[in-house]
């Protein structure tokens, strides 16, 4: 009886062990943390260049390479995971290329399944140009596993383009009247690759038949709808000259300059020829 139950119990061993084999509820923890793995796709960016010099620019008030400015643009995540997990706590960070310092932060939010996005705002110096890193990074919901790092690069710059005329608009011939006085309007289309709020000044100077100077110099034209100016904020600055009739004949020489809030300028030069 004994060697019958010690066969028994050597016969139903093998068995045992191999309905522990093929047991599914078994988990290899390698295999749960592969199945788990989580990864971001790809990464989009609003724009991955960045001109400080058109960026905060106010108008009437000069820019400098030490201006605090914000640079503003939205990130969108796309991921790779399986249907059942979740990316919790996904996070954009930008760092100096450099040193690895992070400047700017924001928690992205699931905008569809699987998409994450947010908005960043990266306050700097309008000096502070070069390449940063955009870092997007998460958990999952389950383990609390890490999700593999997307990273894509901006660069920020400072072009400094200056303002520009893109014509001058006055008559080439003046005729004097016998009394009085004659208006003379002049007006100057400008440009500026920052938009009109970068443009700080208008003027001429203008210089009489004999070579002086007029002694009403500098005359600043305006672009606020007044003053001789037909439309404001069109980017067309106007002004409106009297000449009387006691001026002195001949050739007039106008020279127009226009200044931006990086003070940067263009020049352009118009002949008025006045007669009676």
């Amino acid at each position: 009886m004994l060697l019958r139950s010690t066969k028994a119990i050597l016969l139903f061993l093998p068995a045992f062990f191999l309905s522990c084999s093929d047991n599914s509820g078994v988990v290899d923890p390698s295999q749960d943390s592969a199945q788990q793995a989580v990864s971001f796709r790809s990464v989009e960016l609003s724009a991955y260049i960045f001109d400080t010099d058109t960026i905060s620019v106010v108008a009437g008030k000069d820019k400098s390479p030490g201006d605090n400015i914000t640079v503003i643009f939205s990130v969108r995540a796309h991921r790779d995971s399986l249907p059942h997990t979740l990316v919790t706590g996904a996070e954009c960070k930008v760092l100096t290329e450099k040193e690895g310092n992070t400047i700017a932060s924001v928690v992205l939010s699931a905008v569809s399944p699987g998409m994450l996005a947010g908005v960043v705002r990266m306050n700097i110096r309008r000096g502070d140009v070069g390449d940063y890193r955009v870092v997007i990074t998460g958990t999952t919901d389950s383990a609390k596993l890490v999700v593999n790092p997307v990273i894509a690069k901006i660069r920020v710059i400072a072009v400094k383009r200056p303002p520009h005329f893109c014509g001058i608009t006055a008559p080439d011939t003046l005729t004097l009247p016998t009394d009085g006085f004659v208006l003379l309007k002049v007006q100057a289309c400008v440009s500026d690759s920052s938009g009109r709020a970068d443009i700080k000044r208008v003027y001429f100077n203008s210089f009489l038949p004999n070579g002086n100077a007029s002694i009403a110099n500098p005359v600043f034209l305006n672009d606020n709808g007044t003053n001789g100016d037909p439309v404001a904020g069109d980017g067309i600055f106007s002004v409106d000259v009297q000449f009387p009739s006691t001026a002195l004949v001949g050739k007039y020489r106008f020279e127009f300059f226009v200044y931006d809030l990086s003070n940067l300028s263009d020049f352009i030069a118009h002949t008025l020829l006045v007669v009676n």
